[in-house]
Protein backbone atom coordinates (compact mmCIF):
# COMPACT_ATOMS: atom_id res chain seq x y z
CA UNK A 1 0.00 0.00 0.00
CA UNK A 2 1.66 3.32 -1.07
CA UNK A 3 1.52 6.52 0.33
CA UNK A 4 -0.10 9.40 0.11
CA UNK A 5 1.67 12.78 -0.21
CA UNK A 6 1.00 14.71 2.13
CA UNK A 7 0.90 17.78 -0.12
CA UNK A 8 0.73 17.95 -3.97
CA UNK A 9 2.61 20.56 -5.71
CA UNK A 10 0.17 23.40 -5.65
CA UNK A 11 0.66 23.36 -1.97
CA UNK A 12 4.33 23.03 -2.28
CA UNK A 13 3.94 26.26 -4.47
CA UNK A 14 1.64 27.86 -1.86
CA UNK A 15 4.27 26.98 0.87
CA UNK A 16 7.40 28.86 -0.88
CA UNK A 17 5.11 31.91 -1.74
CA UNK A 18 4.31 31.86 2.36
CA UNK A 19 7.87 31.48 3.45
CA UNK A 20 9.17 34.17 0.70
CA UNK A 21 6.68 36.82 2.58
CA UNK A 22 6.48 35.65 5.60
CA UNK A 23 8.21 38.89 7.68
CA UNK A 24 9.50 36.71 10.52
CA UNK A 25 12.25 35.29 8.52
CA UNK A 26 13.90 38.66 6.92
CA UNK A 27 16.74 38.38 3.60
CA UNK A 28 20.05 38.00 5.10
CA UNK A 29 22.21 41.25 3.79
CA UNK A 30 25.75 39.97 4.35
CA UNK A 31 27.51 43.15 2.96
CA UNK A 32 25.46 45.25 5.20
CA UNK A 33 27.37 44.83 8.36
CA UNK A 34 30.48 44.94 6.24
CA UNK A 35 29.37 48.15 4.42
CA UNK A 36 28.43 50.18 7.78
CA UNK A 37 31.88 49.25 9.30
CA UNK A 38 33.96 49.62 6.49
CA UNK A 39 31.92 52.80 5.01
CA UNK A 40 35.50 55.46 3.72
CA UNK A 41 38.56 54.14 5.43
CA UNK A 42 41.87 55.97 4.55
CA UNK A 43 45.49 54.57 4.61
CA UNK A 44 48.17 56.26 4.73
CA UNK A 45 49.34 59.70 4.38
CA UNK A 46 50.82 62.31 2.21
CA UNK A 47 53.82 63.90 2.41
CA UNK A 48 54.77 67.02 4.26
CA UNK A 49 58.20 68.08 4.15
CA UNK A 50 58.43 67.79 -0.01
CA UNK A 51 60.55 70.77 -0.10
CA UNK A 52 64.13 71.43 1.66
CA UNK A 53 63.33 75.04 2.06
CA UNK A 54 59.96 74.44 3.83
CA UNK A 55 61.02 73.69 7.86
CA UNK A 56 64.56 74.65 8.40
CA UNK A 57 65.76 75.84 11.77
CA UNK A 58 66.81 79.52 11.03
CA UNK A 59 70.25 78.55 12.92
CA UNK A 60 71.64 76.27 9.90
CA UNK A 61 73.85 77.85 7.04
CA UNK A 62 72.14 79.64 4.10
CA UNK A 63 69.58 77.67 2.14
CA UNK A 64 70.26 78.03 -1.53
CA UNK A 65 68.70 75.95 -4.55
CA UNK A 66 72.02 76.59 -6.91
CA UNK A 67 72.78 73.00 -6.27
CA UNK A 68 76.02 73.20 -8.66
CA UNK A 69 79.65 71.75 -7.82
CA UNK A 70 81.78 72.99 -9.07
CA UNK A 71 80.20 76.84 -9.34
CA UNK A 72 80.74 77.24 -12.85
CA UNK A 73 80.11 74.04 -14.05
CA UNK A 74 77.08 75.06 -16.18
CA UNK A 75 78.96 78.20 -16.97
CA UNK A 76 77.43 80.34 -19.90
CA UNK A 77 81.06 81.21 -20.77
CA UNK A 78 82.27 78.85 -23.68
CA UNK A 79 85.49 78.88 -22.62
CA UNK A 80 85.02 78.21 -18.78
CA UNK A 81 82.33 74.87 -19.55
CA UNK A 82 83.56 71.42 -18.46
CA UNK A 83 82.62 69.13 -21.27
CA UNK A 84 81.05 66.64 -19.67
CA UNK A 85 78.71 66.58 -15.85
CA UNK A 86 76.08 64.39 -13.96
CA UNK A 87 72.06 65.43 -13.70
CA UNK A 88 70.30 64.89 -10.57
CA UNK A 89 66.58 65.02 -10.63
CA UNK A 90 64.70 64.52 -7.51
CA UNK A 91 61.01 62.71 -7.73
CA UNK A 92 58.55 62.05 -5.27
CA UNK A 93 55.47 59.79 -5.11
CA UNK A 94 52.65 62.18 -6.06
CA UNK A 95 50.54 60.80 -3.28
CA UNK A 96 50.70 57.72 -0.61
CA UNK A 97 47.48 58.16 0.47
CA UNK A 98 44.72 55.41 -0.06
CA UNK A 99 40.86 54.95 0.26
CA UNK A 100 38.62 52.46 0.26
CA UNK A 101 34.95 52.52 0.45
CA UNK A 102 32.16 50.05 0.40
CA UNK A 103 28.36 51.35 -0.11
CA UNK A 104 25.10 50.82 -1.47
CA UNK A 105 23.49 52.34 -3.80
CA UNK A 106 20.02 53.49 -4.09
CA UNK A 107 19.17 50.32 -6.34
CA UNK A 108 20.39 48.36 -3.29
CA UNK A 109 23.57 47.28 -5.30
CA UNK A 110 27.23 47.79 -3.43
CA UNK A 111 29.58 50.03 -4.82
CA UNK A 112 33.72 49.19 -4.17
CA UNK A 113 35.73 51.70 -4.29
CA UNK A 114 39.54 51.47 -3.79
CA UNK A 115 41.79 54.45 -4.99
CA UNK A 116 44.78 56.94 -4.85
CA UNK A 117 43.90 60.04 -3.37
CA UNK A 118 45.85 63.82 -3.35
CA UNK A 119 46.04 66.01 -0.29
CA UNK A 120 42.68 67.89 -1.54
CA UNK A 121 40.85 64.47 -1.62
CA UNK A 122 40.94 64.05 -5.38
CA UNK A 123 41.38 60.87 -6.92
CA UNK A 124 44.10 60.78 -9.02
CA UNK A 125 43.51 56.68 -9.80
CA UNK A 126 41.25 53.76 -9.11
CA UNK A 127 38.38 52.19 -9.71
CA UNK A 128 34.47 51.10 -8.88
CA UNK A 129 33.03 47.50 -8.76
CA UNK A 130 29.48 47.01 -8.79
CA UNK A 131 28.48 43.91 -7.04
CA UNK A 132 25.12 43.47 -8.98
CA UNK A 133 27.01 43.58 -12.05
CA UNK A 134 29.48 41.87 -11.14
CA UNK A 135 27.32 39.03 -10.82
CA UNK A 136 25.08 39.34 -13.89
CA UNK A 137 27.07 41.05 -16.96
CA UNK A 138 30.68 40.25 -15.65
CA UNK A 139 33.93 42.28 -14.94
CA UNK A 140 33.95 43.83 -17.86
CA UNK A 141 30.62 45.78 -17.08
CA UNK A 142 31.33 46.05 -13.25
CA UNK A 143 34.69 48.23 -13.16
CA UNK A 144 34.05 51.40 -13.82
CA UNK A 145 35.80 55.17 -13.23
CA UNK A 146 39.16 53.23 -13.91
CA UNK A 147 41.61 56.15 -13.91
CA UNK A 148 44.73 53.87 -13.56
CA UNK A 149 47.97 55.82 -14.22
CA UNK A 150 50.14 52.85 -14.79
CA UNK A 151 50.57 49.73 -17.30
CA UNK A 152 52.86 46.97 -16.89
CA UNK A 153 55.26 45.31 -18.73
CA UNK A 154 53.65 42.92 -20.34
CA UNK A 155 50.76 45.19 -22.05
CA UNK A 156 51.85 47.24 -24.50
CA UNK A 157 48.87 48.60 -25.35
CA UNK A 158 48.70 50.27 -28.84
CA UNK A 159 51.73 49.36 -30.11
CA UNK A 160 50.49 45.71 -30.13
CA UNK A 161 46.81 46.52 -30.65
CA UNK A 162 45.75 46.76 -33.66
CA UNK A 163 49.07 48.38 -35.32
CA UNK A 164 49.69 46.79 -38.32
CA UNK A 165 47.83 43.85 -38.09
CA UNK A 166 49.93 43.00 -35.61
CA UNK A 167 48.17 41.37 -32.54
CA UNK A 168 48.89 39.02 -29.75
CA UNK A 169 47.39 35.53 -29.15
CA UNK A 170 46.09 35.66 -25.63
CA UNK A 171 46.79 32.05 -24.90
CA UNK A 172 50.18 31.46 -26.23
CA UNK A 173 51.61 34.53 -26.04
CA UNK A 174 53.34 35.33 -29.08
CA UNK A 175 52.65 37.84 -31.62
CA UNK A 176 50.57 37.16 -34.71
CA UNK A 177 51.03 38.94 -38.30
CA UNK A 178 54.53 39.97 -37.42
CA UNK A 179 56.19 37.87 -40.54
CA UNK A 180 53.85 39.78 -42.63
CA UNK A 181 55.63 43.03 -42.58
CA UNK A 182 58.37 44.71 -44.16
CA UNK A 183 61.53 45.28 -43.22
CA UNK A 184 60.46 48.88 -41.97
CA UNK A 185 57.82 48.35 -40.25
CA UNK A 186 59.53 45.17 -38.41
CA UNK A 187 61.89 47.94 -37.29
CA UNK A 188 59.24 50.53 -36.28
CA UNK A 189 57.20 47.94 -34.78
CA UNK A 190 60.49 46.81 -32.63
CA UNK A 191 61.20 50.55 -31.87
CA UNK A 192 58.03 50.89 -30.09
CA UNK A 193 58.14 48.16 -28.17
CA UNK A 194 61.44 48.95 -26.87
CA UNK A 195 60.25 52.43 -26.57
CA UNK A 196 57.40 51.11 -23.98
CA UNK A 197 59.58 48.83 -21.93
CA UNK A 198 62.23 51.59 -21.85
CA UNK A 199 59.54 53.89 -20.41
CA UNK A 200 59.42 52.71 -16.72
CA UNK A 201 56.16 51.84 -16.03
CA UNK A 202 56.24 50.51 -12.58
CA UNK A 203 53.74 50.35 -10.01
CA UNK A 204 55.77 52.30 -7.36
CA UNK A 205 57.28 54.60 -9.69
CA UNK A 206 57.77 58.28 -8.45
CA UNK A 207 56.08 60.32 -10.92
CA UNK A 208 56.15 64.28 -9.25
CA UNK A 209 59.54 66.35 -9.76
CA UNK A 210 60.86 68.00 -6.87
CA UNK A 211 62.18 71.56 -7.12
CA UNK A 212 65.82 69.80 -6.47
CA UNK A 213 68.06 69.14 -9.37
CA UNK A 214 72.00 68.72 -8.71
CA UNK A 215 74.46 69.21 -10.79
CA UNK A 216 77.63 67.59 -9.96
CA UNK A 217 81.13 66.67 -12.64
CA UNK A 218 81.46 63.32 -13.23
CA UNK A 219 82.98 61.18 -11.17
CA UNK A 220 85.99 59.14 -11.83
CA UNK A 221 86.04 55.63 -11.22
CA UNK A 222 82.76 55.19 -12.90
CA UNK A 223 82.21 51.55 -13.84
CA UNK A 224 79.31 49.72 -15.35
CA UNK A 225 78.96 46.22 -14.41
CA UNK A 226 75.68 43.87 -15.66
CA UNK A 227 75.14 40.84 -13.31
CA UNK A 228 73.29 37.65 -14.53
CA UNK A 229 72.61 35.12 -12.15
CA UNK A 230 73.02 30.92 -13.30
CA UNK A 231 72.65 27.64 -10.78
CA UNK A 232 74.05 23.98 -11.52
CA UNK A 233 71.93 21.50 -11.49
CA UNK A 234 71.93 18.04 -12.89
CA UNK A 235 68.77 16.17 -14.58
CA UNK A 236 69.87 13.21 -13.48
CA UNK A 237 68.97 9.89 -15.23
CA UNK A 238 66.86 12.27 -17.43
CA UNK A 239 70.09 13.21 -19.37
CA UNK A 240 71.16 9.28 -20.02
CA UNK A 241 67.09 8.63 -21.48
CA UNK A 242 67.94 11.16 -23.41
CA UNK A 243 71.09 9.98 -24.65
CA UNK A 244 69.97 6.26 -24.93
CA UNK A 245 67.06 7.45 -27.20
CA UNK A 246 69.65 9.62 -29.40
CA UNK A 247 71.63 6.73 -29.77
CA UNK A 248 73.98 6.42 -27.03
CA UNK A 249 72.80 2.82 -25.28
CA UNK A 250 76.19 2.89 -23.03
CA UNK A 251 74.75 5.80 -21.47
CA UNK A 252 71.62 4.42 -20.54
CA UNK A 253 73.03 0.93 -19.39
CA UNK A 254 75.89 2.43 -17.17
CA UNK A 255 73.49 4.52 -15.43
CA UNK A 256 71.18 1.68 -14.12
CA UNK A 257 74.19 -0.36 -12.98
CA UNK A 258 75.16 3.24 -11.20
CA UNK A 259 71.84 3.16 -9.47
CA UNK A 260 71.69 -0.04 -9.11
CA UNK A 261 75.45 0.07 -6.67
CA UNK A 262 73.45 2.92 -5.00
CA UNK A 263 70.34 0.41 -4.30
CA UNK A 264 72.67 -2.47 -3.32
CA UNK A 265 74.31 0.34 -0.79
CA UNK A 266 71.14 0.92 0.30
CA UNK A 267 70.20 -2.47 1.55
CA UNK A 268 74.06 -2.93 3.07
CA UNK A 269 73.53 -0.20 5.37
CA UNK A 270 70.51 -2.23 7.16
CA UNK A 271 73.56 -4.58 8.44
CA UNK A 272 74.58 -3.59 11.48
CA UNK A 273 77.71 -1.74 11.51
CA UNK A 274 77.56 -0.89 8.00
CA UNK A 275 76.89 2.83 6.72
CA UNK A 276 74.45 3.32 3.71
CA UNK A 277 77.57 4.77 1.46
CA UNK A 278 80.10 2.95 2.55
CA UNK A 279 79.40 0.06 -0.47
CA UNK A 280 79.55 3.09 -2.75
CA UNK A 281 82.45 4.51 -1.38
CA UNK A 282 84.67 1.27 -1.59
CA UNK A 283 83.90 1.23 -5.69
CA UNK A 284 84.40 4.67 -5.96
CA UNK A 285 87.90 4.22 -3.93
CA UNK A 286 88.67 1.06 -5.24
CA UNK A 287 87.89 1.44 -8.77
CA UNK A 288 88.85 4.85 -8.97
CA UNK A 289 85.42 6.07 -10.89
CA UNK A 290 82.78 8.86 -9.85
CA UNK A 291 79.66 9.69 -12.23
CA UNK A 292 79.93 12.25 -14.14
CA UNK A 293 76.88 15.21 -12.66
CA UNK A 294 76.16 16.49 -16.28
CA UNK A 295 75.61 19.90 -14.46
CA UNK A 296 73.15 22.34 -16.47
CA UNK A 297 73.55 26.23 -16.26
CA UNK A 298 69.56 27.30 -15.23
CA UNK A 299 69.02 31.16 -15.95
CA UNK A 300 67.70 31.77 -12.60
CA UNK A 301 67.56 36.21 -13.14
CA UNK A 302 69.50 39.43 -13.25
CA UNK A 303 70.66 41.11 -10.10
CA UNK A 304 69.33 44.78 -9.70
CA UNK A 305 72.27 47.36 -10.72
CA UNK A 306 74.21 49.31 -8.47
CA UNK A 307 76.67 52.35 -8.93
CA UNK A 308 79.07 53.57 -6.70
CA UNK A 309 79.82 57.67 -6.89
CA UNK A 310 82.80 59.71 -5.33
CA UNK A 311 82.54 63.00 -5.43
CA UNK A 312 85.69 65.13 -3.60
CA UNK A 313 84.47 69.00 -2.51
CA UNK A 314 87.33 70.91 -2.19
CA UNK A 315 85.78 75.00 -2.07
CA UNK A 316 87.06 78.08 -3.23
CA UNK A 317 84.94 80.42 -2.40
CA UNK A 318 82.19 81.05 0.39
CA UNK A 319 79.77 80.29 -2.45
CA UNK A 320 81.58 76.83 -3.44
CA UNK A 321 80.96 76.31 0.45
CA UNK A 322 77.15 77.04 0.79
CA UNK A 323 76.47 74.91 -2.52
CA UNK A 324 78.64 72.30 -1.34
CA UNK A 325 76.33 71.75 2.08
CA UNK A 326 73.38 72.28 0.29
CA UNK A 327 74.06 69.67 -1.91
CA UNK A 328 75.09 66.81 0.75
CA UNK A 329 71.91 68.05 2.75
CA UNK A 330 70.03 67.62 -0.42
CA UNK A 331 71.02 63.75 -1.11
CA UNK A 332 70.45 62.96 2.29
CA UNK A 333 67.18 64.83 2.47
CA UNK A 334 65.70 62.61 -0.69
CA UNK A 335 67.65 59.67 0.28
CA UNK A 336 65.68 59.20 3.97
CA UNK A 337 62.39 58.73 4.74
CA UNK A 338 60.02 61.40 6.03
CA UNK A 339 58.03 60.50 9.48
CA UNK A 340 54.67 60.82 9.41
CA UNK A 341 52.13 63.04 11.90
CA UNK A 342 51.41 59.86 13.91
CA UNK A 343 54.95 58.43 14.39
CA UNK A 344 53.59 55.55 13.31
CA UNK A 345 54.79 55.06 9.53
CA UNK A 346 58.29 55.99 6.97
CA UNK A 347 56.99 57.54 4.02
CA UNK A 348 58.59 55.95 1.09
CA UNK A 349 61.83 58.16 0.33
CA UNK A 350 62.32 60.17 -2.87
CA UNK A 351 63.65 58.81 -6.20
CA UNK A 352 67.02 59.87 -8.35
CA UNK A 353 66.87 60.11 -11.86
CA UNK A 354 70.35 60.86 -13.05
CA UNK A 355 71.56 61.37 -16.71
CA UNK A 356 74.86 62.33 -18.17
CA UNK A 357 75.01 65.24 -20.04
CA UNK A 358 77.62 66.95 -22.51
CA UNK A 359 78.30 70.02 -24.24
CA UNK A 360 77.93 70.53 -27.57
CA UNK A 361 80.68 71.32 -29.72
CA UNK A 362 79.18 74.12 -31.36
CA UNK A 363 78.54 77.10 -29.19
CA UNK A 364 75.96 78.14 -30.77
CA UNK A 365 73.84 74.92 -30.37
CA UNK A 366 74.02 75.62 -25.98
CA UNK A 367 70.43 77.73 -27.09
CA UNK A 368 68.56 74.92 -28.17
CA UNK A 369 69.81 72.33 -25.83
CA UNK A 370 67.53 70.30 -23.46
CA UNK A 371 69.62 70.54 -20.60
CA UNK A 372 70.89 73.45 -17.89
CA UNK A 373 72.82 75.76 -19.88
CA UNK A 374 72.12 73.84 -23.23
CA UNK A 375 73.70 70.50 -22.50
CA UNK A 376 72.39 67.50 -23.89
CA UNK A 377 71.96 63.75 -23.01
CA UNK A 378 75.13 62.30 -23.72
CA UNK A 379 74.17 58.85 -25.50
CA UNK A 380 77.81 57.47 -25.42
CA UNK A 381 77.42 56.47 -21.81
CA UNK A 382 75.00 54.01 -20.82
CA UNK A 383 71.96 55.36 -18.90
CA UNK A 384 71.18 54.86 -15.15
CA UNK A 385 67.50 56.51 -14.96
CA UNK A 386 65.82 56.15 -11.96
CA UNK A 387 67.34 55.19 -8.92
CA UNK A 388 67.87 54.65 -5.29
CA UNK A 389 69.90 55.98 -2.97
CA UNK A 390 70.88 53.70 -0.50
CA UNK A 391 74.06 54.89 1.04
CA UNK A 392 75.70 58.07 1.83
CA UNK A 393 79.08 57.77 3.27
CA UNK A 394 80.64 61.27 4.34
CA UNK A 395 84.23 62.20 5.37
CA UNK A 396 84.29 65.85 6.20
CA UNK A 397 87.79 65.71 8.12
CA UNK A 398 89.51 63.05 5.23
CA UNK A 399 93.15 64.12 5.49
CA UNK A 400 95.83 63.63 8.67
CA UNK A 401 95.27 67.24 9.31
CA UNK A 402 91.77 68.34 9.49
CA UNK A 403 91.43 71.94 8.01
CA UNK A 404 88.23 74.55 8.10
CA UNK A 405 87.64 77.80 7.45
CA UNK A 406 87.26 80.48 9.77
CA UNK A 407 83.24 79.69 9.50
CA UNK A 408 83.98 76.08 10.52
CA UNK A 409 83.34 74.74 7.33
CA UNK A 410 85.71 71.84 6.28
CA UNK A 411 87.92 72.66 3.60
CA UNK A 412 87.50 69.56 2.00
CA UNK A 413 85.00 66.14 2.09
CA UNK A 414 84.86 63.40 0.28
CA UNK A 415 80.99 62.13 -0.55
CA UNK A 416 80.84 58.15 -1.47
CA UNK A 417 77.15 57.85 -2.98
CA UNK A 418 75.57 53.99 -3.67
CA UNK A 419 72.68 53.74 -5.94
CA UNK A 420 70.17 50.71 -6.99
CA UNK A 421 69.28 51.17 -10.40
CA UNK A 422 65.27 50.91 -10.08
CA UNK A 423 64.42 48.85 -12.88
CA UNK A 424 65.56 45.37 -14.00
CA UNK A 425 67.63 45.61 -17.06
CA UNK A 426 67.19 43.25 -20.37
CA UNK A 427 68.35 43.31 -23.61
CA UNK A 428 65.39 45.54 -24.90
CA UNK A 429 66.52 47.83 -22.64
CA UNK A 430 70.10 48.02 -23.70
CA UNK A 431 68.59 48.91 -27.27
CA UNK A 432 66.90 51.83 -25.51
CA UNK A 433 70.86 52.89 -24.12
CA UNK A 434 70.89 51.48 -20.71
Amino acid sequence: MSEEPIYDEQDQAAIQERLANNTSFPQVDPLQNVAETIGDVGIGQNEYFSNRSKGRLPNLYKFTDELVYPADLTSTQFQNRQHTLVWFKTFKRKSQRASLSLKKDESGSYNFGAGIVDREGNQESGFTINTSKLLDEGPAAAVSGEKASYTTYGNFGGIIGGQNGVQRNSVSGELEGYGDLSNAEQAAFNQGVVEKIASDVRLSKATEQLEDQIFMYVPSGLNFADQVEYEDKSAGAFNAINEAISGNIGAGVDKLKLLGVGKLSAIAGAVPGVGEDDLNTFFQARLGFAENPRQEALFKGVNRKSFEMAFSFAPRTQTESIQMLNIIEAFRYHALPELSVSGQMLLSPHEFDITFMHAPDDANAFATGEGPGGYVENVNLPKIGRCFLKNISLAYAPNDRSAFFHDGVPTQVNMQLTFDQAIILNRQLVLAGF
